[in-house]
Protein backbone atom coordinates (compact mmCIF):
# COMPACT_ATOMS: atom_id res chain seq x y z
CA UNK A 1 0.00 0.00 0.00
CA UNK A 2 1.40 3.37 -0.97
CA UNK A 3 2.21 6.05 1.56
CA UNK A 4 -0.32 8.32 -0.17
CA UNK A 5 -3.10 5.72 0.16
CA UNK A 6 -2.27 5.26 3.85
CA UNK A 7 -2.44 9.03 4.35
CA UNK A 8 -5.83 9.23 2.61
CA UNK A 9 -7.22 6.42 4.78
CA UNK A 10 -5.67 7.99 7.89
CA UNK A 11 -7.39 11.32 7.11
CA UNK A 12 -10.68 9.50 6.52
CA UNK A 13 -10.25 8.10 10.03
CA UNK A 14 -10.07 11.72 11.26
CA UNK A 15 -6.36 11.24 11.89
CA UNK A 16 -6.87 8.79 14.76
CA UNK A 17 -3.64 6.91 15.40
CA UNK A 18 -3.71 3.64 13.49
CA UNK A 19 -1.54 0.61 14.08
CA UNK A 20 -0.87 -0.55 10.54
CA UNK A 21 -0.83 -4.28 9.90
CA UNK A 22 -1.00 -6.26 6.69
CA UNK A 23 -4.66 -6.94 7.37
CA UNK A 24 -5.54 -3.28 7.99
CA UNK A 25 -3.63 -2.28 4.84
CA UNK A 26 -5.66 -4.77 2.78
CA UNK A 27 -8.89 -3.53 4.34
CA UNK A 28 -7.91 0.10 3.63
CA UNK A 29 -7.14 -0.79 0.00
CA UNK A 30 -10.59 -2.37 -0.31
CA UNK A 31 -12.29 0.61 1.33
CA UNK A 32 -10.55 3.10 -0.96
CA UNK A 33 -11.30 0.94 -4.01
CA UNK A 34 -15.01 0.98 -3.14
CA UNK A 35 -14.92 4.79 -2.95
CA UNK A 36 -13.18 4.91 -6.32
CA UNK A 37 -15.85 2.69 -7.86
CA UNK A 38 -18.61 4.85 -6.36
CA UNK A 39 -17.19 7.92 -8.06
CA UNK A 40 -16.58 6.26 -11.42
CA UNK A 41 -19.57 3.94 -11.89
CA UNK A 42 -22.16 4.73 -14.54
CA UNK A 43 -24.74 2.85 -12.45
CA UNK A 44 -26.42 4.28 -9.31
CA UNK A 45 -27.16 0.81 -7.93
CA UNK A 46 -23.44 0.01 -7.96
CA UNK A 47 -22.74 3.27 -6.12
CA UNK A 48 -25.11 2.20 -3.31
CA UNK A 49 -23.67 -1.32 -3.19
CA UNK A 50 -20.09 -0.06 -2.96
CA UNK A 51 -21.01 2.42 -0.22
CA UNK A 52 -22.55 -0.46 1.73
CA UNK A 53 -19.41 -2.56 1.22
CA UNK A 54 -17.17 0.32 2.37
CA UNK A 55 -19.33 0.76 5.48
CA UNK A 56 -19.21 -3.00 6.08
CA UNK A 57 -15.41 -2.98 5.91
CA UNK A 58 -15.33 -0.18 8.50
CA UNK A 59 -17.74 -2.15 10.69
CA UNK A 60 -15.50 -5.21 10.50
CA UNK A 61 -12.40 -3.14 11.32
CA UNK A 62 -13.96 -1.67 14.46
CA UNK A 63 -15.29 -5.05 15.60
CA UNK A 64 -11.86 -6.70 15.41
CA UNK A 65 -10.20 -3.73 17.11
CA UNK A 66 -8.18 -2.38 14.18
CA UNK A 67 -9.78 1.09 14.38
CA UNK A 68 -11.55 3.12 17.04
CA UNK A 69 -15.29 3.69 17.13
CA UNK A 70 -14.59 7.31 16.24
CA UNK A 71 -12.71 6.21 13.11
CA UNK A 72 -15.52 3.81 12.26
CA UNK A 73 -18.07 6.62 12.40
CA UNK A 74 -15.83 8.82 10.27
CA UNK A 75 -15.32 6.12 7.63
CA UNK A 76 -19.06 5.42 7.37
CA UNK A 77 -19.83 9.15 7.13
CA UNK A 78 -17.14 9.50 4.45
CA UNK A 79 -18.61 6.63 2.40
CA UNK A 80 -22.07 8.23 2.63
CA UNK A 81 -20.63 11.59 1.58
CA UNK A 82 -18.88 10.06 -1.45
CA UNK A 83 -22.07 8.21 -2.37
CA UNK A 84 -24.12 11.42 -2.12
CA UNK A 85 -21.57 13.24 -4.25
CA UNK A 86 -21.71 10.52 -6.91
CA UNK A 87 -25.51 10.41 -6.87
CA UNK A 88 -25.50 14.01 -8.07
CA UNK A 89 -24.76 12.62 -11.54
CA UNK A 90 -28.29 11.29 -11.67
CA UNK A 91 -30.09 14.19 -9.96
CA UNK A 92 -33.40 14.94 -11.67
CA UNK A 93 -33.17 11.90 -13.92
CA UNK A 94 -35.29 8.81 -14.08
CA UNK A 95 -32.98 5.85 -13.68
CA UNK A 96 -33.98 2.46 -15.02
CA UNK A 97 -32.53 -0.67 -13.46
CA UNK A 98 -32.45 -3.84 -15.53
CA UNK A 99 -34.72 -6.64 -14.40
CA UNK A 100 -32.79 -9.05 -12.21
CA UNK A 101 -30.16 -6.46 -11.28
CA UNK A 102 -30.99 -6.98 -7.62
CA UNK A 103 -30.73 -10.66 -6.83
CA UNK A 104 -32.42 -12.40 -3.94
CA UNK A 105 -30.26 -14.66 -1.80
CA UNK A 106 -29.98 -18.21 -3.14
CA UNK A 107 -30.60 -19.68 0.30
CA UNK A 108 -33.00 -18.92 3.10
CA UNK A 109 -32.18 -18.95 6.80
Amino acid sequence: MSTQSKAIFQRACTDDKLTWSTELEKLAIGYLKMLDIILSTPDPLTAYECAAIASGLAHFAVNVGWISHHSYQALVANAKHVRAQAMGKWAGQTVFVKAGAVAAPATTH
